[in-house]
Formats: C-alpha cells, sequence, structure tokens
C-alpha cells in the first residue's frame, strides 16, 4: 500500500527503479551497469540508462480506499540505451542488449508473480504497479566517433495499471 496518492503517482521514479532492479543481479543479472536517467553518479561503461515515459491513460477507472473512482491504467515506454566504450569492452554490447531482452520478456514472471500480485507488496521489485503488456517496439543502433563508443537504444512499449491493495489508506 502506497503511503500517499504523491508516493503513488510518481511513475517515473518508481518504475525506473523498479526496472533497475528486475535488469540487477538476481532476477537480470545483466552485464554492466543499470542506471536510470536522474541517478546523479558517474555513470560508467559497458552501462544501460533506463528511462519511463508516461503515455495516456486508457480509459479505465478503479476505485481507491475511500471508494472514489480514479484512472487506474496508462500506457508507458521504457527507453533502455545502451552505452559501450569500443576499446575496452566491445563484447559487452550485443551481450547486454540480449540480456535485457531475455529478462524483460520475463517481465510477468519477474514483476507479476512475486509476492504481492493481488495487491501491493515490498518484496516486489514494482510494488504498487501491475504491467499488464510490455513488447519491444524499435531499436536504434549507433556509433559516436566522438568519444568511441556504441550506443543502442531499445523502446518497450508497455500498459501498467494499479495494483488494487496499492491505494493509499483514507
Amino acid at each position: 500500500m502506497a503511503p500517499d496518492l504523491k508516493t503513488l503517482y510518481e511513475f517515473e521514479t518508481n518504475m525506473e527503479n523498479g526496472f533497475q532492479t528486475i535488469l540487477t543481479a538476481p532476477l537480470g543479472s545483466i552485464t554492466g551497469n543499470i542506471y536510470t536517467q536522474r541517478q546523479n553518479v558517474e555513470k560508467k561503461s559497458p552501462r544501460c540508462e533506463l528511462k519511463f515515459t508516461l503515455g495516456s491513460y486508457t480509459g479505465h477507472k478503479g476505485q481507491d480506499n475511500a471508494g472514489v473512482w480514479r484512472y487506474d491504467m496508462w500506457r508507458f515506454k521504457l527507453e533502455a540505451t545502451f552505452i559501450t566504450d569500443r576499446q575496452e569492452n566491445f563484447a559487452a554490447h550485443e551481450l547486454m542488449i540480449g540480456q535485457t531482452r531475455a529478462c524483460l520478456e520475463d517481465v510477468f514472471t519477474n514483476v507479476n508473480l512475486m509476492p504481492g500480485t493481488a495487491s501491493a507488496s515490498s518484496g516486489a521489485p514494482i510494488p504498487f504497479y501491475w504491467i499488464c503488456q510490455l513488447c519491444e517496439s524499435g531499436t536504434i543502433p549507433g556509433f559516436h566517433s566522438e568519444d568511441d563508443t556504441d550506443q543502442s537504444q531499445i523502446t518497450f512499449a508497455g500498459v501498467f495499471a494499479l495494483r488494487p491493495g496499492a491505494w493509499p489508506p483514507v
């Protein structure tokens, strides 16, 4: 259960942190470093940078704990940008991409079937939300000659809903 609506509606932070948890050991065991877009740290190669973008609501509503009908399902995009130094860790680039695809293909096992599927759980990597759909929707490969790095971006499109037990107390 979220402590308040503000925390429940912090979609970007909650989802990025949740996907970061999913992709790191032991769930995803991705080779390299996983960062969220707002992490204020020195980002080292090889790495994956995650960016969650909220889309439109689907029109679905659910009742909160006070009986108020509220929107509870939205579309989203998750961008995973892979950056590897061409000289030091060239081989890690494709490996990280493959590991991320494999891990997120199993997102329903990694997120939804963990403790707390019917309600919010502190044991789930994304405790307030249920991932309803997630599929790869495009890839942009690239090379940056100015810093000699390979940079590829994979975009995943999805739909998430609030878990029934995630609504804060009245």
